[in-house]
């Protein structure tokens, strides 16, 4: 009998009898098998094997055969490559930060060095083999390879890049991200192992120290080590698999792997269901039975897990999980590989499904199920860019809020059907003539709601809010600023931490910047950024914004280094709260780029700007014209001026002045931004009628957006001051 042909019901027994063995001095363990009882009879052929290779190992001495760290150290030289310090050990290799000797390379090294001595257990192929694999990986979500070689004496070594970063589960615990953070960073993780499965190969060590998430939040999947490329689909046993025995982080390891049957991508499947269920629940699937590692063994292999919300600790944290969350990950801990979900991009697809409140493909179907799906997907959010949008929502927030508080959620719906009918009714009557536009209606919409009936100060204040955020996208500063205002005595009457109170001072802040009044701005976020800070409940997009604001004050007063500090920690919040391509991570990296060009780094600035072009396009399906990526293209081309590239810099305004102007018209508020910056470029070029140009332009549509008084009118005088003066300085 061998090992894989073991019937499932008899592993528990095999596991239990061999713990026990194992924990006897090897010269009493025959006498032990030779006493077993008769019933064990079938399972004394395997068991003797196993004890047999277990002798084998402890005579070959291979623990004492592997080399002590202390044989490497600081300062010695492997290859072209001169280590720094010690980064881990394990059985099979040592890891290094270590750096070029030679120069070459102007940043560090993980460099991984196979124990030499156990030659025997296939150690070096291995490393062999990840160099292979990782060859032809490339993801920003991988360690990527950057050397490999073997020295003279015949020390194989593998050089990776250097992740300065946590664990994904140390990352997520210290910062105390909720949820859906957790997710976001989950699904940078499934991108990378979707890349590898690509490519047919399969990671099969999956595991939270082999996931690090450095400090922009940025998943780097590591440790290709014990990786196979699939054949048919399939991963077999190869012979240094079969020399150095099966590598595997037990927790964290599939069925299969635990049995020897063939590996296939349902394995990772697996195993990043046991990463996601501890990221969540904060524990793991499995326990260890009797504290034994055949305990694990025998639970991985017939017990069926709790699902993550009867481990998780906090009625809310339980009421997140149970449902389409506990679904998720236990269709992912199937036993049987064909029971899972049949890929890594299953699995993230329904994760996003999950986040974006559709119905996710592993729950049964019902109506009253894809009926919750729809609401909650429909519920109020902070990007009404037009009218209909503005309208689908608030009734869908309504009717979710009367889902949730009956009766007396039932009057608001009330009201709101009755806001609504008003709204589409004065829109009717104007189809005969010139329709109105998204703004009018939105403008039109302010006096109803203030004088709608039995509306309480919390949906006042939402509604308002998101008929602000609707004017501010529309480039109505004033209509904003106004909208705003009406509910100042509706935010009196709300607790002061309340997410809606605290959303309306961000946006208030905004329209402070809009209007170039930067110092009231300042003087609002101070105390603002404080109780968003002690209020748990305050929404993390309104966080990022109202920090990326006090980054923008920060760069009109000539503090670039604060500017860019404060960027940088938007860009934090926006990346592990809301994901890598929300539109608070694209504003967020434009305006990082901004400071990191005023403050002078201008190499760090250009690349920080074509990052930010590059997520906005992937955040808005391509889109170049979108308003978020033409931002990012002005800040793009102010650093391409800056590194010396002057004519490509006005290129690209000129660009973005076009497109805003054919999109949004000719009084656009990003056309004026843009014009400005295009006027200042022109002036830095020696292009004086062309900055003249520009500057007027610019001066009259922007004279509209600011307060006459206010200091963002006075720089832009200045501006257009300076360039007349170098107007007249011109030979006539």
């Amino acid at each position: 009998m061998s090992r894989f042909q073991v019937p499932p019901e008899s592993w528990s027994e095999v596991n239990r009898l061999l713990d026990e063995a194992l924990d006897l001095p090897p010269e009493a363990r025959g006498h032990w098998l030779s006493e077993l009882s008769a019933e064990h009879g079938p399972l004394k052929p395997l068991l003797r094997r196993l004890l047999d290779r277990a002798a084998k190992v402890a005579a070959n001495g291979f623990l004492e055969d592997l080399p002590l760290l202390e044989q490497v150290a600081a300062g010695d030289t492997v290859g072209p490559w001169r280590m720094v310090r010690p980064l881990g050990e394990g059985g099979m290799a040592s890891v290094w930060l270590a750096e070029r000797a030679d120069g070459l390379l102007g940043r560090p090294a993980a460099l991984k060095l196979p124990h030499e001595a156990p030659r025997r257990f296939g150690l070096a192929e291995r490393i062999h083999r990840e160099r292979k694999i990782l060859a032809t990986l490339n993801h920003p979500n991988i360690a990527s390879l950057l050397d490999a070689g073997v020295t003279p004496s015949g020390q194989t070594y593998l050089a990776l890049e250097y992740v300065e970063g946590e664990h994904i589960d140390e990352y997520c615990r210290t910062r105390h991200l909720d949820i859906r953070s957790r997710l976001a960073l989950f699904l940078q993780v499934t991108g990378a192992v979707a890349h590898a499965h690509a490519r047919l190969v399969v990671h099969r060590d999956l595991k939270p120290s082999n996931i690090l998430v450095t400090a922009e939040g940025q998943v780097r999947l590591l440790d290709f080590g014990i990786a196979k490329i699939l054949d048919d689909g399939e991963s077999r046993e190869t012979e240094i698999t079969r020399n150095a025995g099966r590598a595997l982080t037990l927790d964290y390891a599939s069925p299969e792997q635990i049995t020897g049957t063939p590996v296939t991508v349902a394995s990772d499947v697996y195993s990043l269901g046991v990463v996601l269920y501890e990221l969540l629940a904060g524990a793991r699937p499995h326990r260890r039975r009797h504290g034994t590692r055949g305990g694990l063994e025998e639970a991985i292999l017939t017990v069926d897990p709790d699902p993550p919300s009867a481990l998780a600790a906090g009625k809310t944290l339980v009421r997140a999980l149970r449902g389409d969350l506990d679904t998720i990950i236990l269709k992912s801990l199937k036993k049987r590989p064909e029971d899972r979900y049949p890929s890594v991009d299953a699995l993230a697809e329904d994760i996003q499904r999950y986040l974006d409140h559709h119905p996710v493909r592993a729950q049964r179907d019902s109506a009253s199920y894809r009926l919750s799906k729809f609401v909650r997907r429909n519920r109020v959010s902070m990007t009404a860019a037009s009218v209909i949008l503005f309208l689908l929502v608030a009734g869908a927030a309504l009717v979710t809020w009367q889902a949730r508080e009956a009766f007396a959620q039932q009057k608001r719906a009330e009201t709101a059907k009755r806001f609504l009918i008003s709204i589409l009714i004065d829109s009717h009557s104007y189809w005969a003539g010139k329709p109105l536009t998204a703004l009018d209606l939105l403008k039109r919409s302010q006096t109803r709601i203030q004088g709608l009936p039995n509306m309480d100060p919390e949906t006042r204040v939402e509604m308002m809010n998101l008929l602000g955020a609707s004017l501010l996208s529309l480039e109505d500063t004033q209509g904003a600023e106004a909208a705003l205002a009406r509910v100042a005595s509706d935010m009196r009457q709300i607790r002061a931490s309340h997410p809606q109170v605290l959303r309306a001072r961000m946006l208030r802040a905004w329209v402070h910047i809009f209007r170039g009044r930067t110092a009231e701005a300042r003087a609002e976020l101070g105390p603002l950024l404080h109780d968003m800070k002690e209020a748990p409940q305050t929404l993390p997009e309104d966080l990022a914004a109202a920090v990326r604001a006090t980054s923008e004050v920060a760069l009109d007063a000539g503090n670039a280094e604060e500017a860019e500090a404060s960027a940088g920690e938007a860009l934090r919040i926006a990346v592990t709260r809301l994901g890598a391509n929300h539109n608070q991570a694209v504003l967020a990296q434009v305006m990082l780029s901004r400071a990191q060009v005023a403050g002078g780094k201008i190499t760090v600035g250009l690349e920080t700007a074509r990052q930010a072009r590059r997520r906005g396009l992937d955040a808005y399906g391509g889109q170049p014209d979108h308003p978020n990526v033409l931002k990012a293209r002005i800040a793009l081309g102010e650093a391409m001026a800056a590194a010396g590239d002057p004519k490509g810099g006005i290129t690209e305004i000129e660009s973005v002045v076009r497109s805003a102007t054919e999109l949004f018209g000719p009084q656009s508020r990003t056309a004026g931004q843009a014009l400005r910056s295009l006027s200042r470029l022109e002036l830095e070029a020696g292009h004086i009628q062309s900055a003249l140009q520009a500057i007027v332009r610019a001066e009259s549509i922007l004279r509209d957006h600011f307060d006459p008084q206010s200091s963002g009118a006075a720089a832009l005088g200045r501006l257009q001051g300076n360039i007349l003066m170098e107007a007249h300085r011109l030979p006539r």
